[in-house]
Protein backbone atom coordinates (compact mmCIF):
# COMPACT_ATOMS: atom_id res chain seq x y z
CA UNK A 1 0.00 0.00 0.00
CA UNK A 2 0.71 3.65 -0.10
CA UNK A 3 1.55 6.15 3.14
CA UNK A 4 1.56 9.81 3.63
CA UNK A 5 3.57 10.83 6.75
CA UNK A 6 1.65 13.59 8.94
CA UNK A 7 4.16 14.30 11.36
CA UNK A 8 7.62 13.56 12.12
CA UNK A 9 7.40 8.98 12.82
CA UNK A 10 3.56 8.97 11.92
CA UNK A 11 2.63 7.59 8.70
CA UNK A 12 -1.10 7.15 7.49
CA UNK A 13 -1.98 4.52 5.03
CA UNK A 14 -3.92 5.96 2.01
CA UNK A 15 -6.77 3.13 1.46
CA UNK A 16 -10.24 3.63 2.66
CA UNK A 17 -9.61 3.45 6.29
CA UNK A 18 -6.46 5.45 6.47
CA UNK A 19 -5.11 3.26 9.55
CA UNK A 20 -2.41 5.59 11.61
CA UNK A 21 1.32 3.76 12.07
CA UNK A 22 4.31 4.67 14.09
CA UNK A 23 7.72 4.13 12.91
CA UNK A 24 10.83 3.33 15.39
CA UNK A 25 13.62 3.43 14.09
CA UNK A 26 13.59 1.79 10.63
CA UNK A 27 15.15 4.73 8.65
CA UNK A 28 14.68 5.37 4.97
CA UNK A 29 16.95 3.88 2.34
CA UNK A 30 16.99 4.46 -1.50
CA UNK A 31 14.74 0.94 -1.46
CA UNK A 32 12.40 1.43 1.42
CA UNK A 33 12.85 0.93 5.61
CA UNK A 34 16.26 0.03 7.08
CA UNK A 35 15.25 -2.31 10.24
CA UNK A 36 18.03 -2.59 12.57
CA UNK A 37 17.85 -5.71 15.03
CA UNK A 38 19.87 -4.22 18.05
CA UNK A 39 17.93 -1.21 18.22
CA UNK A 40 15.10 -2.84 17.67
CA UNK A 41 13.29 -0.55 14.50
CA UNK A 42 9.60 -1.17 14.14
CA UNK A 43 6.46 -0.48 12.62
CA UNK A 44 3.09 -0.58 14.85
CA UNK A 45 0.03 0.00 13.76
CA UNK A 46 -3.45 1.20 15.09
CA UNK A 47 -5.25 -1.62 16.65
CA UNK A 48 -8.79 -2.44 15.35
CA UNK A 49 -11.28 -5.05 15.29
CA UNK A 50 -10.32 -5.47 12.01
CA UNK A 51 -7.58 -7.40 12.63
CA UNK A 52 -9.32 -9.86 15.07
CA UNK A 53 -9.77 -12.20 11.84
CA UNK A 54 -10.00 -15.56 10.86
CA UNK A 55 -9.39 -15.52 6.94
CA UNK A 56 -6.40 -13.37 6.51
CA UNK A 57 -3.31 -12.65 3.97
CA UNK A 58 -0.33 -11.23 4.75
CA UNK A 59 1.62 -9.83 2.05
CA UNK A 60 5.27 -8.33 2.47
CA UNK A 61 8.11 -7.42 0.14
CA UNK A 62 10.88 -8.52 2.42
CA UNK A 63 14.49 -8.25 1.96
CA UNK A 64 16.45 -9.84 4.66
CA UNK A 65 20.03 -9.52 6.02
CA UNK A 66 22.37 -10.86 9.16
CA UNK A 67 22.38 -14.25 10.32
CA UNK A 68 19.15 -16.18 9.65
CA UNK A 69 17.39 -16.25 13.16
CA UNK A 70 13.69 -16.01 14.36
CA UNK A 71 12.37 -12.52 12.95
CA UNK A 72 8.89 -11.12 12.28
CA UNK A 73 8.01 -9.99 9.44
CA UNK A 74 4.33 -9.27 10.67
CA UNK A 75 2.44 -10.18 14.07
CA UNK A 76 -0.53 -9.73 15.84
CA UNK A 77 -1.80 -11.63 19.03
CA UNK A 78 -3.43 -11.16 22.50
CA UNK A 79 -1.32 -10.72 25.99
CA UNK A 80 -1.23 -14.42 26.30
CA UNK A 81 -0.18 -15.56 22.81
CA UNK A 82 -3.24 -18.06 22.36
CA UNK A 83 -4.81 -16.71 19.22
CA UNK A 84 -2.61 -14.74 17.19
CA UNK A 85 -0.97 -15.08 13.69
CA UNK A 86 2.60 -14.47 12.47
CA UNK A 87 4.63 -14.21 9.51
CA UNK A 88 8.65 -14.75 10.40
CA UNK A 89 11.97 -15.79 9.45
CA UNK A 90 13.27 -18.53 11.47
CA UNK A 91 16.86 -19.84 12.61
CA UNK A 92 16.57 -22.52 9.80
CA UNK A 93 16.61 -19.93 6.78
CA UNK A 94 12.54 -20.57 6.16
CA UNK A 95 9.65 -18.84 6.17
CA UNK A 96 7.44 -19.61 8.89
CA UNK A 97 3.13 -18.98 9.21
CA UNK A 98 1.77 -19.50 12.53
CA UNK A 99 -1.65 -19.81 13.78
CA UNK A 100 -3.22 -19.88 17.15
CA UNK A 101 -7.46 -20.00 18.15
CA UNK A 102 -9.67 -21.24 19.73
CA UNK A 103 -9.81 -24.54 17.62
CA UNK A 104 -6.16 -24.75 17.74
CA UNK A 105 -3.28 -24.05 16.12
CA UNK A 106 -0.82 -24.45 13.09
CA UNK A 107 2.54 -23.81 11.62
CA UNK A 108 4.06 -24.46 8.35
CA UNK A 109 7.19 -23.86 7.10
CA UNK A 110 8.81 -23.10 3.19
CA UNK A 111 10.15 -25.65 1.91
CA UNK A 112 12.45 -23.02 -0.31
CA UNK A 113 14.85 -21.39 1.65
CA UNK A 114 14.87 -17.68 1.61
CA UNK A 115 17.99 -15.72 0.11
CA UNK A 116 19.51 -13.44 2.22
CA UNK A 117 20.35 -9.79 0.72
CA UNK A 118 18.12 -10.21 -2.05
CA UNK A 119 14.36 -9.02 -2.61
CA UNK A 120 11.40 -11.39 -2.05
CA UNK A 121 7.94 -11.22 -1.94
CA UNK A 122 6.41 -13.40 0.91
CA UNK A 123 2.72 -14.26 1.09
CA UNK A 124 0.69 -16.26 3.63
CA UNK A 125 -2.88 -16.83 4.11
CA UNK A 126 -5.87 -18.80 5.79
CA UNK A 127 -9.35 -19.46 4.27
CA UNK A 128 -10.77 -19.47 7.62
CA UNK A 129 -11.88 -22.95 7.90
CA UNK A 130 -8.37 -24.90 7.54
CA UNK A 131 -6.05 -24.24 4.38
CA UNK A 132 -3.46 -22.06 4.86
CA UNK A 133 -0.47 -21.47 1.85
CA UNK A 134 2.71 -19.95 1.87
CA UNK A 135 3.84 -18.12 -2.06
CA UNK A 136 7.25 -17.19 -2.33
CA UNK A 137 7.84 -14.68 -5.24
CA UNK A 138 4.44 -15.85 -6.73
CA UNK A 139 4.37 -19.38 -6.70
CA UNK A 140 2.76 -21.57 -3.71
CA UNK A 141 5.76 -23.10 -1.85
CA UNK A 142 3.66 -24.94 1.14
CA UNK A 143 0.11 -25.88 1.82
CA UNK A 144 -1.29 -27.03 5.27
CA UNK A 145 -3.88 -27.05 7.38
CA UNK A 146 -4.64 -25.28 10.61
CA UNK A 147 -7.87 -26.03 12.24
CA UNK A 148 -8.98 -22.66 13.73
CA UNK A 149 -12.99 -21.04 14.32
CA UNK A 150 -11.24 -18.00 15.37
CA UNK A 151 -8.01 -16.05 15.16
CA UNK A 152 -9.31 -13.46 17.61
CA UNK A 153 -6.37 -11.51 18.65
CA UNK A 154 -8.32 -9.11 20.44
CA UNK A 155 -7.15 -6.00 21.54
CA UNK A 156 -4.62 -6.86 23.83
CA UNK A 157 -1.26 -5.89 21.55
CA UNK A 158 -1.36 -3.98 18.13
CA UNK A 159 0.06 -5.13 14.86
CA UNK A 160 3.11 -4.93 14.08
CA UNK A 161 5.80 -4.80 11.28
CA UNK A 162 9.62 -6.17 12.66
CA UNK A 163 8.81 -6.97 15.88
CA UNK A 164 6.75 -9.88 17.60
CA UNK A 165 3.56 -7.55 18.58
CA UNK A 166 5.73 -4.50 20.24
CA UNK A 167 7.44 -7.15 22.16
CA UNK A 168 10.81 -5.32 22.23
CA UNK A 169 13.16 -8.46 22.98
CA UNK A 170 11.96 -11.00 20.32
CA UNK A 171 12.23 -11.39 17.24
CA UNK A 172 13.07 -8.00 15.70
CA UNK A 173 13.91 -8.04 11.79
CA UNK A 174 16.89 -7.44 10.39
CA UNK A 175 16.69 -6.24 7.00
CA UNK A 176 14.48 -4.28 5.05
Amino acid sequence: GTFTVTTGNIIQSRDSVGRLCTITGATWGNQGRTFNPATPDYISIADSAAFSISIVTVLAWIYPTGAAATRAIFTKHNAANTRSYALRWDATNKLIWSLQGSGGSGDISSLTSLTASAWQLVVATHDGAAAQNIYLNGVIDNTGTANIQTMDPAADKAPAIGILGLDLVNWAWAGK
